[in-house]
């Protein structure tokens, strides 16, 4: 059986560094599951990263490639997608979402942002297999496991997700 890809082999630089807790985002002074923002003064005890981290997350992993569906390297900045979106770059791929998937979504904004930086040694030698072996296979779908660090009433935590393929 030939070697697991990491998330990185699998999406290149859009693969995910942390998970980000269901807290860590708010809107009209609320948060997830409609939590007082100000709950987060101190520290996040509720909405944290902690029960994600607790439990892990294994199941299927389905590789939505928006770039690639727009027919580009990279999104613009700017640019946006909505469920709609992801639902018709999956068909066109031949993949369905179903319910417990774990969606990853390519859209080349990481290439994109250290561009602006470093290129010359931040790509050396970079290559992005893993989207591109999706795509010369036609298969979008493989086993996703990942254990976030352990961070109490933390809004994330870093994580190193493996795609089974």
């Amino acid at each position: 059986m030939p070697d697991a890809p990491s998330m990185r082999e699998l999406l290149g630089d859009d693969a995910p560094r942390k998970y980000d807790a269901l807290g860590h985002a708010g809107y009209d002074g609320q948060l997830w599951n409609r939590y007082d923002a100000r709950s987060t003064i101190g520290a996040m005890e509720k909405a944290s990263v902690l029960p994600i981290a607790a439990k892990g997350a294994a199941g299927r992993g389905v590789l939505t490639d928006m770039a690639r569906h727009r027919g580009k390297e990279s999104l613009e900045k700017g640019e946006t997608f909505d469920h709609t979106d992801l639902e018709a770059a999956a068909e066109a791929q031949g993949v369905w979402i179903e319910p417990h998937d774990i969606l990853v979504v390519r859209t080349g904004w990481m290439r994109y942002w250290y561009e602006l930086d470093d290129p010359d040694s931040f790509f050396a030698g970079f290559c992005e297999p893993g989207a591109d072996a999706c795509a010369a296979d036609d298969r979008w779908t493989f086993l996703y496991v990942a254990a976030p660090l352990k961070v109490v009433s933390g809004t994330g935590a870093p994580v190193n997700p493996v795609a089974i393929r």
